[in-house]
């Protein structure tokens, strides 16, 4: 990870540990421009002990009722002018495919969800 990212994550980190209630819960989500450290949840340090990082994740809010999160982007383009031309707008991560992302949804969802579905 680069310096930059690596300092944006750390003020992130202090920024959202500072705002945490006592025994609240801090659920998240990495974007297309968070630091890569987050897209590995069990290499990076939890923000605090109510923290949890939901990429690739699942969690129970309530028995029946839960959220699932698959973090990142995949590849963006736009339209560069007037024309047909279509031009990339950032490299994706860590999806660099669409066929990619279709299988970590397929995979999130069949060892993760469906076997929380099928005990409720």
């Amino acid at each position: 990870m680069n310096e930059q990212a690596e300092a944006s994550n750390r003020r992130i980190i202090e920024t959202l540990s500072t705002k945490l209630k006592e025994g609240g819960k801090l659920i998240y989500i990495p974007g297309n421009h968070d630091a890569e450290i987050l897209f590995t949840p069990d290499q990076m340090p939890a923000i605090n002990e109510h923290s949890i990082n939901l990429h690739n994740g699942v969690f129970e809010l309530v028995p029946g009722l839960a959220i699932a999160g698959l973090g990142g982007s995949l590849p963006t383009q736009f339209k560069a002018d007037v024309s047909d031309t279509y031009v990339d707008v950032f490299n994706p991560y860590p999806f660099l495919t669409e066929t990619a992302y279709t299988e970590a949804i397929t995979s999130l969802w069949q060892s993760k969800v469906a076997p929380m579905t099928a005990t409720h």
